[in-house]
């Protein structure tokens, strides 16, 4: 019998292909959420020792204009708080959409798999009943051939 061929290999091939692009996107867009949630931390961390470096100067006596200039410069991290914060929500919708694109991919993938594992199996069957009348046909050669 001749060897197994599945007629939809080079489309099984095309959706694992898609598959792993799609989980390389996911992974690149989980790396720019982790880089976004760094930033975010150094900005609340610059925002912290700015406020202490201000309460510090407020004690120790300082100008209204260089009060002035402090205000300006918390109220600017406190804006990049708020527009990273945005950033990192809009980059989770990313994610989210991804991750069911890589959902829906897979599902794919695992579907012409499963179409793939019943023509194995079909094939399997086929050559086992070949096999079984080739055993018969020899048996009854055999047999016929012996009473002779």
């Amino acid at each position: 019998m001749k060897k197994f061929k599945f007629n939809l290999e080079t489309v099984l091939k095309y959706r694992t292909m898609v598959e792993e692009n799609e989980k390389n996107e996911l992974t690149r867009l989980n790396a720019e959420m982790l880089a976004l949630t760094y930033e975010l931390e150094q900005l609340r961390s610059t925002y912290r020792s700015e406020n202490s470096d201000f309460e510090q100067m407020t004690r120790n006596g300082i100008t209204v204009q260089a009060i002035l200039g402090r205000q300006i410069i918390i109220k600017n991290i406190e804006y990049a708080i708020e527009s990273k914060l945005q950033e990192i929500k809009e980059q989770q919708k990313l994610i989210t959409r991804q991750t069911a694109v890589v959902v829906r991919a897979m599902q794919e993938r695992k579907m012409i798999e499963k179409l793939r594992e019943k023509s194995l199996k079909r094939y399997n069957k086929a050559v086992a009943k070949e096999e079984e009348l080739f055993i018969n046909e020899f048996v009854s050669y055999q047999t016929y051939a012996g009473t002779e």
